[in-house]
């Protein structure tokens, strides 16, 4: 059991690889939608940094360390087909 979702960010052409949660869900899907939304408005774009150029892989490291501390059903894959989203799917966030 469980509900297996998986989740990246793109920027373009750029796509971050993915991170499957094995208990998350839609609500792992939400999280990382009102992250990315939060985040553009934190970090506008335009500028020279990581973060304002919205580097794919970047941002989703900062996901990850927003998420609970003592979640351990959390694990990363090469791309959406490399875990387990069996039940939520996978969620591409589009960093634009």
């Amino acid at each position: 059991m469980g509900n297996r979702a998986s989740v990246s960010f793109k920027n373009g052409d750029n796509k971050s690889v993915a991170v499957f949660h094995h208990w998350g869900g839609e609500e792992f899907h939400a999280q990382a939608e009102a992250f990315a939304k939060s985040f553009r408005v934190k970090y506008p774009a335009g500028g020279g940094d990581p973060f304002s150029r919205r580097e794919p892989n970047v941002v989703l490291v900062q996901f990850i360390q927003s998420l609970e501390k003592d979640d351990y059903s959390i694990y990363l894959g090469k791309d959406q087909n490399d875990g387990d989203n069996s039940d939520a799917g996978h969620l591409t966030v589009n960093l634009i």
